[in-house]
């Protein structure tokens, strides 16, 4: 659990001094008599004051933020093979293309330019 000074809803209402227990959809909140989960929709905001406390949910973010790392990295590493299937695809279209074209008649040296 995790000591946070307040946690405000969007509704308003502020929870003092209070245990948090966060999750992915929802929000626990464990005060004196009771434990409340709410879902984080309705959460505005929560200030951690516990130096341990903030410390845990700044390693929370960072590791939730190193997964999104690893997603992008695996998305761009799909890209660069798409983008090496479509430059093979070109190349091979390029040669092809080379192969049915006629090839272009030698000059002869001694052929004089019109232009000259």
């Amino acid at each position: 659990m995790l000591k946070a000074e307040r946690v405000e809803l969007t509704d308003g209402f502020v929870y003092r001094d209070v245990y948090v227990i966060p999750g992915d959809i929802s929000l626990c909140i464990v005060s004196e008599g009771e434990t409340i989960d709410i879902t984080r929709e309705a959460v505005k905001l929560v200030a951690y004051s516990d130096p341990k406390s903030a410390w845990m949910i700044r390693t929370l973010a960072m590791g939730l933020l190193l997964d999104v790392f690893e997603e992008v990295q695996e998305t761009l590493m799909d890209l660069e093979m798409v983008a090496e299937d479509v430059q093979d695809y070109i190349d091979e279209l390029h040669k092809a293309d080379q192969a049915d074209s006629p090839e272009a008649p030698e000059t002869n040296s001694t052929t004089k330019s019109p232009y000259e």
